[in-house]
């Protein structure tokens, strides 16, 4: 192998060392992305089942495959109001695990996957500070074609044990 291409497969492997894939989806009108080693399927909306005294963005459980997940409306999580059923045809559920637990987060739309440097992620900054925001692990930019697109990363081990959390706390 010459020196260059022995320099080039070295570049490549230090790139994806520092490179993580991500599932870009929509909730709402923002860009979240979910790291794609958590994602464990995407499917379309099945029939949901729901659980009395739940949090509100528990829309209950849904059987995948003889597994029985919770559900959860991420635009309820992050206080929108629900799809208007004309809007929904892109709804999805996309199957997450984290720290042995596993859900299916109902999102507007999957969009792509990208590719997102760790160089192009920071934490997110502590003057935007909400709910929702705990959820957030960082904020990647996603450069194409000379133009930058900021994607919130979702931190989903929190998301998924805050709202077990949630789910033995406060009841509707």
């Amino acid at each position: 192998m010459s020196t260059t291409a022995l320099a080039n497969a070295e570049a490549v492997v230090e790139t994806a060392a520092r490179d993580t894939q991500f599932v870009l989806l929509t909730i709402g009108a923002e860009t979240y992305g979910v790291e794609i080693g958590l994602v464990h399927g995407i499917i379309m909306p099945q029939t949901i089942t729901e659980v009395p005294k739940t949090p509100g963005y528990v829309r209950g459980v849904t059987n995948l495959r003889g597994n029985i997940l919770p559900v959860i409306d991420m635009r309820s999580r992050f206080g929108l109001p629900r799809q208007i059923e004309t809007e929904a045809k892109n709804t999805r559920f996309v199957v997450v695990e984290a720290s042995s637990m596993t859900a299916a987060l109902i999102v507007d739309a999957v969009t792509e996957v990208a590719w997102i440097a760790s160089t192009n992620i920071e934490p997110p900054s502590q003057l935007v500070n909400s709910e929702a925001t705990e959820c957030i692990a960082g904020v990647g930019k996603l450069s194409i074609n000379k133009s930058d697109r900021l994607i919130m990363i979702l931190d989903i081990v929190k998301l998924l044990e805050r709202d077990l959390a949630a789910e033995r706390g406060t009841k509707r």
